[in-house]
Order: C-alpha cells, then structure tokens, then sequence
C-alpha cells in the first residue's frame, strides 16, 4: 500500500469514527459496535505495515488548517480519561539551510510538553491560546520528528480532550511550507522507552484520532492559530 494511498485510508477512517460519533449522539442510537470493530480492525493492519517510509509531507498551501487531535478512545470532543496521551508526527524539510523562519504553535487541552528531533521546546498550560515557539534551530534537513506529551487534567463533569498544533517554516524565497495536526499522526496512551527519539520506531502506534477541526468542538477558534 503507498503512502498517499495510506494516508487517504487514515483520513477515510477517521471521518467514519466522526459519523460513528455523530450518529451516537442521537436519542435512539443505533447499534454500531461491530462497525467500530471493523475500523478498529482496519486501523491494526495499517499499523501493522510500519511507519510510512517518507513521512508527512509539508503542504505548500497556506490555507492548510490543523485539526484537534487525540488518542483514539470513545468522543474526546466530548469526554476522555483524565489522562496523559503521546504524540509523534515524521516530517521532511528539504534543506534547512534555507529556513528563513520556523514558528510552532500548539495548544492542548489541557496541557503539553513539546520536543523536536529529540530536543525539548517547551511547555504550555492551557487550551484557551496558542503557545508560539521559534523552533528553527532544531530543523534538519531530510527526516523530522515533532513529539507531544499532552496532559488530560480532571474536571468536575464532561471533560474534553485535545491537541492542535501548527508548523510552519518559511524558505528563503517567500514559500511557506506548513505541517499540522491531522489523522496522519501517530498516539499512543502508555510512554514507551525513547519515545521521543528521532529513530524510535512508532509502527505499532495507532493513527491518531480527529476529533474536530479547527473552530470546531467545544475548543472553537483560540486564540493563536490562523485558519
């Protein structure tokens, strides 16, 4: 299976998980449980082939919006464990020589810790805004590796969860180049040995799950990010 073909499979899965979630919102539900079954089922196999060979992509289109993220695990928009879930996403830059700028802009709900290529970036505390990070620096030419581990605090009723987040570096002649949050994504709900590594192999992680897009869910348009 090729990586665009891939990706599409990933993102087809994810719109299906949405209309699973929709449709069991209504007042008389139907069954779904052997459907869910089915996409669980599609989501191990693709797992199953390894990580895609060349990575994300960087879009070239500046209206490129980021989606929130999370941990596949029943309606995040809506309510998820009070818990810490991991994040990875493999991108290429093509030669950072000439990077002229590189901006990243993340928030979770509730928290987050941020590293690129094995080094930390920074941290943020809330869902509400944006954190922005000049992140230039830590770019490498060829494979890229953004990691996430994002914290899920308690609250007292409903309690959603999310990550959105927004790469974007500017070459030398104007063209930007942009990566975000999307079902391509990798999580997973256990730290594992050297997560955070550039080598670490996140094969066996499932595709991370969209749980709304930008100004959507309970999030709406924070503060911070453009789209």
């Amino acid at each position: 299976m090729g990586e665009s073909l891939r990706k599409r499979t990933r993102q087809e899965i994810g719109w299906a998980r949405e209309l699973a979630d929709r449709l069991s919102s209504l007042p008389q539900p139907p069954d779904l449980s052997r459907e869910r079954a089915q996409l669980e089922g599609l989501e191990h196999r693709l797992s199953a082939l390894g990580p895609d060979s060349a990575g994300a992509k960087p879009s070239k289109n500046n209206e490129a919006v980021p989606d929130w993220i999370w941990y596949p695990e029943g309606q995040p928009a809506k309510d998820a464990p009070a818990e810490v879930r991991f994040f990875r996403c493999t991108f290429e830059a093509e030669d950072v020589t000439r990077v002229r700028v590189a901006e990243l802009r993340i928030a979770a709900d509730d928290a987050c810790e941020i590293s690129l290529n094995g080094i930390q970036v920074g941290v943020h505390g809330t869902w509400q805004t944006a954190a922005v990070f000049q992140v230039g620096r830590l770019l490498k030419s060829g494979k890229n590796v953004l990691v996430v581990r994002a914290e899920n605090r308690p609250a007292p009723a409903k309690n959603p969860a999310g990550l959105i987040v927004q790469l974007t570096f500017v070459l030398a002649d104007g063209t930007r180049n942009v990566i975000v949050s999307d079902g391509s994504w990798r999580a997973h709900k256990a730290e594992q040995t050297g997560w955070r590594r550039p080598e670490f192999d996140d094969g066996g992680w499932p595709a991370a799950k969209v749980a709304a897009p930008f100004g959507g869910g309970p999030w709406r348009r924070i503060r911070g990010l453009a789209g």
